[in-house]
């Protein structure tokens, strides 16, 4: 019953341009989102690792309606984000780094959510089972020129980006645009379970060089130690913190 009712109410709103949203929890990730798309009216979102599209369609639920463009480079999650778009929101099946060409892409068995272009450290191994079942080539390009392709305006932008252990690498083929992007999102790990990942202290103040201010740090993957966090999503506002 429920669920009809606001059925109703969602169409009867709609007569009138108006669209019924969740409201998340103050202090949440999700609030901060609406609070920095807002603060500095944010018109496109580069969702970058995408997987099957659960940020983005948390962003859409959340009431944002503009322009959002996925990148996922593994065939399975791809069929499923792309399956998913229309619109404003649209998915590309390539990788972004530091430079042009192709590479590894190391998919982990029973956690394909960890599928990523650099090899598991040994912690990532001991820890969270991290043992390849196969290894893809995929196309990689630099953010620099995909965004030029792509007509993006930086100086509206949010930028997420989640490439277990490869944002880094992200980050150098992207350093044009991100030096002007109005957000940013990435991995602040406190345990690497990747080889050659930077330390979340690293992450952090390579981002503050960048010109971003740090919004907040949110828990991602709990540590095999009861309340102990593997690593946060950091998000960073251009400028002042929104407010």
């Amino acid at each position: 019953m429920r669920v009809a009712l606001k059925g109703i109410v969602q169409q009867g709103l709609g007569l009138f341009g108006y669209q019924l949203q969740r409201r998340p929890a103050e202090g949440s990730l999700e609030r901060e989102w609406q609070r920095v798309i807002d603060d500095r009216q944010i018109v496109t979102v580069l969702d970058i690792g995408a997987h099957v599209g659960l940020f983005a369609t948390r962003l859409r639920s959340l009431g944002f309606d503009g322009r959002i463009i996925s990148f996922e480079p593994s065939a399975r999650p791809f069929r499923e984000l792309k399956a998913k778009t229309g619109g404003a929101w649209q998915a590309l099946q390539v990788a972004l780094g530091d430079e042009d060409g192709t590479a590894d892409l190391h998919v982990y068995a029973e956690h394909e959510e960890f599928t990523s272009l650099r090899l598991p450290s040994d912690y990532g191994r001991e820890h969270f089972g991290l043992t390849r079942i196969e290894t893809l080539p995929v196309p990689v390009q630099r953010l620099d020129e995909v965004a030029a392709r792509l007509g993006v305006d930086a100086r509206r932008t949010f930028v997420k980006i989640d490439t277990q252990g490869h944002d880094d690498a992200v980050i150098t083929g992207g350093a044009g645009f991100l030096n002007q992007a109005a957000a940013l999102q990435v991995e602040v790990p406190m345990f690497g379970l990747y080889e050659g990942a930077p330390s979340g202290t690293a992450m952090i103040e390579r981002v503050r060089s960048m010109g971003f201010d740090l919004v907040g740090l949110f828990p991602v993957h709990e540590h095999p130690r009861p309340l102990v966090p593997v690593e946060f999503d950091g998000l960073f506002a251009r400028g002042a913190a929104a407010g």
